[in-house]
């Protein structure tokens, strides 16, 4: 992958010249570290000059193994070293180009397979994927891990948790090829999270019950949502994903709705569900919410209907009247709790 224009000053550019003849260069093999710019093709010659030795070293043990043998120069003399303890006072480095033959064991091997698939050298059925046209591949490899972890073997858990990994290295590969994003950006970004996230591990914070931990979480949650809110209107269910399966995406929505204090009515469904209520406290009750929603998708299933679609859509329903609750609550300057149980019933009648 060709690096982008970096403004180098005249003597950068003869040094440039200067290394690349003493490493005997051609200008297709010429690849040049640039740290404005660090998605880099690792299957490539790197050449890293002496100003960004030192800086850039993290970055490159981050892609190449510590034991790899890389090219240094220092006063016109050319010697070898592993990258791990290669002199940083170097003229310049060459890093040779990462084969798919080294040792398969290291996280970055995988990157690098990866990246050799989706190259002008690779597969051409990788080479004609989209992040979009991999999304089936992702979501059924996401539930072969479901059903390796519940069975509980060892070597299923091992392949499907690869292939998944395999699938966020093919993301982010396609990502970089685009020069949208690399997965040293999306690394940084979950790790910094997680810090954020837990101010009692990684901060002064003292120690917290589990109950006060959760509402933490909740309220560092919101505030990322209010950063990243352009238009001034949070609401607290945006983040739950419209792609997400149809029943669990209902549980969410329900779940979420009801930690800003709406009511979780069903007085408009009681005929529908006497006979759950009937066996509210009873040890029955797993088995009948378990028959009434197998009835539901056989009912769905005799009229040629997808059960799915129909949950998802009065999820949607249930979305739209609950932001024009929330948006009348946030007009009167209340919470939803203090809101009428009559605003809180329309939600509910307008599902049926």
């Amino acid at each position: 992958m060709p690096t982008k224009k970096n403004n180098k000053t005249p003597e950068q550019f003869l040094e440039l010249v200067y290394v690349a003849e003493l490493f005997h260069l051609e200008p297709n093999d010429l690849q040049i570290l640039n740290l404005n710019y660090t998605n880099f093709d690792s299957k490539r010659k790197l050449l890293v000059l002496k100003n960004e030795i030192e800086i850039s070293l993290p970055l490159l043990l981050s892609r190449y193994p510590g034991n790899l043998e890389i090219n240094t120069v220092k006063e016109g003399r050319k010697s070898t070293s592993p990258l791990l303890n290669a002199p940083t006072n170097s003229d310049a480095w060459l890093i040779p180009g990462l084969s798919t033959t080294f040792d398969s064991r290291p996280v970055n091997s995988l990157r690098v397979i990866i990246e050799k698939l989706f190259s002008p050298e690779g597969c051409p059925w990788d080479q004609e994927q989209t992040p979009q046209s991999l999304i089936p591949f992702l979501l059924e490899e996401t539930y072969e891990l479901i059903d390796a972890i519940e069975g509980g073997n060892c070597n299923e858990q091992i392949e499907e948790l690869g292939d998944l990994l395999a699938h966020i290295f093919m993301q982010t590969s396609l990502s970089q090829l685009a020069g949208k994003f690399s997965l040293e950006d999306v690394v940084e970004y979950v790790s910094r999270k997680f810090i954020r996230r837990h101010p009692h591990v990684f901060g002064d914070i003292k120690e917290k019950s589990p109950e006060e931990i959760e509402e933490q979480w909740q309220n560092i949650k919101t505030a990322e949502r209010n950063e990243k809110n352009i238009n001034g209107i949070i609401s607290a269910i945006d983040s739950i994903p419209k792609s997400a399966p149809a029943l669990s995406r209902a549980q969410q929505l329900l779940s979420r709705t009801k930690k800003t204090g709406l009511t979780q009515s069903i007085t408009s469904h009681k005929q529908q569900i006497s006979l759950i209520e009937k066996h509210f406290n009873d040890e029955k009750y797993t088995q009948t919410i378990e028959l009434l929603l197998w009835t539901a998708i056989l009912l769905a299933d005799e009229k040629n209907l997808n059960a799915e679609l129909i949950l998802r859509a009065n999820s949607n329903k249930y979305v739209k009247q609950f932001k024009k609750l929330e948006s009348k609550a946030q007009s009167e300057n209340k919470k939803i709790s203090e809101l009428s149980q009559l605003e809180h019933q329309k939600i509910w009648d307008n599902l049926i």
